[in-house]
């Protein structure tokens, strides 16, 4: 199975390649226009030798946010110097193939799509190369051809652009109708390729059983948003980009409950465990159910026996080393809107569950571990003050080996706890809550986002990124203003998992994001960046209006964020966002009112998408991907933790500078992707033959990767990642 993955740690941007290009009596040399680390400039080759017999320039733009496409010479234009070999004058003319790039006389001089020059006796000549527009993803945006009466020398010309670029979905670059917002999605290994499986609000139906479109707006369908008892579900091939229907009363014998809203994250064996669901004064009930989905099974769904008591609204999923699954939080009763009710004792705010279960996929069995509380309902005494909705939760390794801690991150605070699977109540919390500088919830109703940071295994230093929310100005996090501003700030819990629980650095502010955000969406890259995308400026949940569509790129290694490109459309409450196999962002879902124009209220709700955009991150366009030819083991058999793994890779791009990373599949909704984590592998070897073959170890604590389905990649020094093979971390026994 090819799923399409990720590269390694950010890299220093390249400007350019440099390269030493030879032709009948002319040498090309390539010269950076800045050269951020001078013992790599980029494809590294010296004198007349390069990869492959193929010679590469690469050139960046660094294009404004708004614009996809930007028009004129974008970039800076960095000098090729020609120069002559055979003692004689050499006429050459450089052109371009595509118009992709500009050449130039001079730095300062009008560009052309072909220049002429000559080259006196022992003389070189300089010609200047300026990128004008980025080209598609995976293939050079230009060739540059240098022709003399003695032959001819093509060059690969990649043009980066630094923002990436936003797409329309479909295949090439058409649009995609999901026919469903995406409010949920999880991306899950199918019987041939991968899929995305999603599932919201269900259409209304013809007597016949098809969905009714809208009659006011025929482009639409037509959802009952005053009747949440029901759920569509549909699958999105990762292949063929085809959706088919996963309807959960297919079998006959499954009841259609309404998973919207519940929790799901990955079972050890790829299914997709579903925990709670959706409450309607009409249909109460929905929180307590359990449901797996298999993609590979006829029918998809499967409704379980075992029940959640109580039950629960907005809950968190998080796959534990072990095997089993954690469900934290939830609430027993929706928000109605009314202070009256939602603060009183059986309203939303006060029937949040303060504990926890735990899931065992052998049995199906649900454990109690009776009167627990996650977080410390002493130290957090105010009624504005307790423990949100959908909180996130990240298992981390407590050593190398063996050991491990939960965190558990919500509002502006986090908790820490040890996991002692063999305990009646396997999580102890620690006697400290590390709380952010900044006092914006990041939770709902304005929620932001929040990421683990790639891992490195064997690593003590672990870090979580927040980013987005409610801002400071109104602390009450259970404020439901539909002008509430949203927060710009963002910060990184840092834990040093050598030392004491109690004894960490805790939350720090980091630098602010270019616009505010709330309701939006965090992604892990294939390059271990962080895509930020989506949200709007003011408001919570549906009540929210001032979209963003300007995306940011945040560094692990240089905590720094930048602008990214722009969204083709607006994605606020109930959008999701997925990394795909082939390493681009699926960014689907967004929606109010279901097709309602106002709320009772009168405000004006956003419109439902049920179309995708894709996001092509800057390395697609860097150039040419490896390719995983084999892996052993894996390849269809479970890999083990602290197992050697070898990869055998092709590729004129690799070197021993090579890396193998990780990446569990996410599934996410509301903000909260509850899988996503990558993980570098120890390399402890390269070789090169026809072939390059690495040697790396998985890691030794199934804390670090929890048991489950990876995309594992290989990543050149450039940060270039190849294509995908799923790997099944297992657990003996």
């Amino acid at each position: 199975m090819s799923w399409n993955s990720l590269p390694w740690k950010t890299l220093p941007r390249r400007t350019v390649l440099t390269s030493a290009l030879t032709t009948t009596g002319v040498l090309l040399l390539g010269a950076p226009a800045q050269a951020t680390d001078p013992a790599r400039t980029g494809i590294e080759v010296s004198g007349t030798q390069v990869r492959a017999g193929r010679h590469r320039l690469r050139l960046r733009i660094d294009q404004p946010v708004e614009a996809a496409e930007p028009a004129g010479e974008a970039g800076a234009p960095v000098p090729l110097t020609l120069a002559g070999r055979s003692g004689q004058a050499v006429t050459a003319v450089v052109s371009s193939t595509t118009g992709h790039t500009t050449l130039h006389a001079g730095r300062s001089e009008a560009g052309r799509r072909e220049l002429p020059l000559s080259i006196a006796r022992n003389g070189s000549a300089t010609v200047w190369v300026a990128p004008r527009r980025i080209g598609s993803p995976g293939v050079p945006a230009d060739v540059v051809t240098v022709r003399t009466a003695s032959g001819e020398l093509p060059v690969e010309v990649w043009i980066e652009p630094a923002g990436g670029q936003w797409r329309p979905a479909g295949p090439g670059d058409t649009p995609l109708d999901l026919e469903i917002v995406a409010a949920h999605a999880a991306l899950v290994a199918g019987a041939g390729s991968p899929e995305v499986v999603m599932w919201s609000l269900a259409r209304m139906r013809n007597p016949d059983g098809s969905p009714m479109p809208d009659p006011r707006r025929p482009s639409e369908w037509l959802w009952n948003f005053w009747a949440m008892e029901d759920v569509e579900a549909r699958a999105l091939a990762t292949d063929t980009l085809r959706t088919r229907d996963r309807d959960m009363a297919a079998d006959g014998v499954t009841i259609r409950r309404n998973t919207f809203c519940a929790g799901n994250a990955h079972l050890p064996d790829g299914r997709l465990l579903v925990a709670g669901g959706h409450l309607t004064p009409t249909d109460n009930h929905n929180g307590g159910y359990l449901h797996i989905y298999d993609a590979a099974a006829p029918a998809g769904w499967r409704e379980l026996t075992e029940q959640l008591v109580p039950q629960r609204w907005y809950p968190t999923v998080t796959a534990l080393p072990d095997g089993r699954m954690l469900i934290t939080s939830g609430s027993q009763q929706i928000p109605r809107r009314d202070d009256e009710i939602d603060l009183g004792p059986n309203g939303y705010w006060n029937t949040i569950n303060n504990d926890y279960r735990v899931f065992d996929p052998e049995t199906e069995r649900l454990l109690d571990p009776g009167p627990v509380s996650l977080v410390d309902e002493v130290e957090l005494a105010a009624d504005d003050q307790r423990l949100a909705t959908y909180p996130s939760v990240f298992v981390l390794p407590a050593d190398a080996r063996e050991g491990t801690v939960v965190a558990l991150a919500e509002t502006t605070r986090a908790w820490l706890f040890t996991y002692q699977p063999d305990q009646p109540a396997p999580l102890s919390r620690v006697d400290r809550v590390y709380h952010m500088s900044t006092q914006g919830s990041r939770s709902y109703p304005t929620y932001g986002a929040m990421v683990l940071l790639p891992l490195t295994a064997g690593e003590p230093e672990v870090r979580i990124l927040a980013v987005g929310g409610k801002h400071e100005t109104n602390r009450d996090y259970r404020s439901l203003a539909a002008d509430q501003p949203a927060t710009a700030t963002t910060e990184v819990l840092r834990l040093d998992l050598g030392r004491p629980l109690t004894d960490q650095p805790g939350w720090q502010p980091t630098p602010d994001l270019a616009f505010p955000r709330v309701l939006c969406d965090a992604t892990l890259l294939a390059d271990g960046t962080v895509l930020v995308s989506g949200g709007a400026r003011q408001g919570w949940g549906d009540l929210n209006s001032d979209p963003v569509l300007a995306s940011e790129l945040f560094d692990p290694q240089t905590e720094t964020f930048r602008l990214a490109a722009s969204a083709t459309t607006e994605r606020r409450y109930h959008s999701t966002a997925l990394l795909q196999p082939d390493g681009t962002v699926l960014k689907a879902g967004s929606t109010g009112g279901f097709g309602e124009d106002r709320n009772p209220d009168g405000y004006v709700w956003m419109r439902p998408r049920t179309d995708a955009e894709r996001y092509y991150p800057p390395y697609l366009f860097r150039g040419p991907r490896p390719l995983i030819v084999h892996i052993e083991p894996g390849d269809g058999a479970p890999v083990g933790y602290d197992q050697e793994l070898t990869v055998i890779a092709a590729g004129d791009s690799l070197d021993a500078q090579a890396r193998v990373a990780v990446i569990r599949a996410g599934s996410i909704t509301h903000g909260n992707d509850m899988d996503q984590r990558y993980v570098w592998l120890e390399v402890t070897g390269h070789q090169q033959q026809a072939n390059w073959t690495i040697t790396t170890r998985t890691p030794a604590n199934p804390a670090t990767a929890p048991p489950g389905d990876y995309l594992l990649v290989v990543v050149d020094g450039i940060g270039v990642p190849s294509e995908a093979r799923t790997i099944r971390l297992a657990v003996p026994g």
